[in-house]
């Protein structure tokens, strides 16, 4: 026990971002982490990064996404709780603002959530964008869809876990900022995995 820290603050009070932690270290990180998993908090914020814990259910609705858009539209992003829409926001102003391209790396491991974060990245892109080509904006939400269609596989921990890490690029229209294109680049992760399985694993 004495090789224990110290606890610093009030151990059942929690951030929505770990910068602003009166103790930096592993155990108090994860022990926020858990506290806000536990209420559905499942996004934390470590200054511009997004932590996203798997919930395993679905949370919100459509009317929750239209409202957290339009939030967006009324305040400053960093008035707002953290959340993938809120970091597809941000990357698009900046896009917008600048002319220059921006990404989004999502990391995880597998069962994380990634596939889903990227749908979610997309939608939001398609709703902010103005309406130009009605039909490159209907191509982006059918590219996230297509995400599932490369090479899933049964892990240990996931059902349905892609073998394959995709780069999707949507392109605007420099003129009017509407999504003009999309492209879906996938290339193969784990290529051991082809020719080996661990047992439970397909």
């Amino acid at each position: 026990l004495a090789e224990l820290a110290p606890v610093c603050g009030d151990p059942s009070a929690t951030t929505d971002d770990l910068v602003s932690l009166p103790d930096i270290s592993l155990p108090a990180v994860l022990h926020n982490l858990r506290l806000r998993f536990a209420s559905d908090a499942i996004y934390t914020a470590i200054g511009p990064v997004l932590i996203s814990v798997n919930p395993h259910k679905r949370l919100g609705d459509l009317d929750g996404f239209l409202r957290y858009l339009a939030a967006l539209d009324d305040k400053e992003a960093d008035e707002l709780p953290p959340h993938i829409y809120r970091l597809a926001r941000a990357a698009h102003s900046a896009l917008v603002r600048t002319g220059a391209s921006q990404s989004i790396l999502v990391s995880g491991e597998s069962g994380a959530g990634k596939t889903e974060a990227c749908k979610l990245v997309v939608a939001c892109l398609a709703t902010l964008s103005p309406q130009g080509r009605a039909d490159a904006t209907e191509a982006a939400l059918h590219g996230a869809q297509m995400l599932e269609a490369w090479g899933n596989a049964t892990t240990t921990q996931n059902h349905n876990s892609s073998r394959f890490g995709k780069w999707l690029a949507v392109h605007f229209e420099p003129s009017t900022g509407a999504i003009s294109r999309c492209a879906l680049q996938p290339y193969l992760l784990e290529k051991s995995r082809v020719v080996v399985h661990a047992h439970g694993e397909r």
